[in-house]
């Protein structure tokens, strides 16, 4: 409202409308900040955590950013715009620079492995072998293990460390088991069949060369020395220690192609009043030793005549040798004999059993008995006897003097025949006829 005063104090009054404009921006003022991303590799900022003190002499009714979200691929530096609106529109922007960071650790997984060791007692690992799903939000650069190579001497549990680094140079590590185990058997020599001596022998042990081991000495469940004739077959084992075992086989031959010696062997000598056992010989075999005789022939002989034993010495590896014995039964010392066997006087020679057809033969030098010879028997006096027969006798068989002496004192009344010289020195009277005349 317009009021209008005169001079002298007369008013009047009219209205009029003022235009009141505001077109002054308001002052926008910036600053830089660091954002963080998160675990799922995002950040967002608000327009506040730009301004830095925006002012409007009437007031600001806003503050906006052009961009407020960040992800993995803003890491780094950032320009965003700051827009501050006053109360009646008036706008100003200004820049500053967001640094997005990530700061946030890989998540490591890592899973127990087992590795086996090649035939040269090593083993390669990676690490994506022992990865078991490690992430990151941004990316994973690179995997890494601090042991990698393993040898004999880490056979069993070994620990290794897994360190995942993201694409931001963020790591995190953790832990697992790698099972180094070695499964290669040892390596079994080439072995060529053995001649041992011929009674046997103690083979020479043979070597393996295993990768973890080493050189590793044979054993076998064969006892030694090897004595059995023929072929053996050895089997050699090879046990590296690491639950490896390797086997070969191996044949071993013993041949014994020598035969027992051959002794020379005595003659046994025996009258027939001393019947002989004939004790089995022994030889000597350069692999059993001593060998004792057999035979198929008899060892007791008490029969005059001459006899000879066979005898066979076996080695039991198929070589024999034979030799011959002479066993001499004669009549020396013998005072009667009837068919090879010894009798003391005639009367027993006379009860052994005698048959039509027998001989009895004295030798004796003093064979004074009383006798009788039955019908079909012939007592024949050999040189140097002196058969002297007491008594009355009834003789029905043949006294033949052989260049020994009858001498009858009693009555010889036999019936049979009496050839040779004939003494009768005693007085005895001899005449033909009956038994009894």
């Amino acid at each position: 409202m317009l009021t209008v005063t005169d001079v002298n104090a007369n008013t009047a009054t009219c209205a009029a409308t003022v235009s009141v404009q505001d077109t002054v921006r308001p002052i926008a003022i910036c600053q830089n900040i660091t954002s963080y991303l998160n675990n799922a590799g995002t950040s967002t900022i608000t327009a506040t955590q730009i301004n830095n003190g925006s002012g409007d002499a009437c007031g600001i009714a806003s503050l906006t950013l052009n961009n407020s979200n960040f992800t993995c691929a803003n890491t780094g530096s950032n320009t965003v715009v700051l827009t501050v609106t006053d109360v009646n529109a008036n706008m100003a922007t200004c820049a500053a620079t967001v640094s997005v960071q990530d700061t946030v650790r890989p998540i490591a997984i890592c899973q127990n492995l087992t590795t086996y060791l090649n035939n040269g007692g090593t083993s390669t690992i990676a690490a994506t072998q022992i990865n078991n799903g490690s992430s990151d939000a941004c990316g994973i650069a690179s995997l890494s293990l601090n042991n990698s190579s393993f040898t004999c001497a880490n056979v069993g549990s070994t620990t290794v460390v897994l360190t995942v680094t993201d694409v931001n140079g963020n790591t995190a590590t953790c832990a697992a088991t790698v099972n180094v185990q070695d499964t290669i058997s040892p390596v079994t020599p080439l072995l060529t069949n053995v001649t041992l001596p011929e009674c046997g022998g103690t083979p020479v042990i043979p070597v393996a060369n295993d990768a973890c081991a080493g050189m590793i000495t044979a054993t076998t469940s064969t006892v030694f020395p090897i004595t059995a004739q023929g072929t053996t077959v050895v089997t050699w084992m090879f046990d590296d220690g690491n639950g490896n075992i390797s086997s070969v086989n191996q044949s071993f031959l013993v041949d014994d192609v020598t035969p027992p010696s051959s002794p020379v062997l005595p003659t046994v000598s025996s009258d027939c009043l001393m019947p002989v056992t004939v004790t089995p010989p022994h030889a000597i075999d350069n692999c059993v030793g001593m060998v004792t005789a057999t035979t198929a022939d008899p060892l007791f002989y008490d029969a005059i005549g001459n006899y000879t034993i066979h005898w066979f010495f076996d080695d039991g590896n198929g070589n024999t040798t034979s030799t011959t014995q002479t066993v001499e039964i004669s009549n020396a010392g013998a005072p009667v004999v009837i068919n090879g066997q010894c009798f003391p006087s005639i009367n027993a020679a006379l009860t052994s059993g005698v048959v039509l057809g027998d001989v009895i033969h004295a030798y004796g030098n003093n064979l004074l008995e009383s006798f009788e010879i039955p019908a079909g028997v012939t007592l024949e006096i050999h040189t140097g006897a002196v058969v002297i027969n007491s008594g009355m006798v009834c003789n029905n068989g043949m006294i033949l003097i052989n260049g020994g002496s009858y001498i009858n004192s009693g009555t010889y009344a036999g019936q049979g025949t009496f050839n040779g010289n004939f003494e009768n020195s005693i007085g005895g009277v001899v005449k033909p006829g009956p038994c009894g005349n």
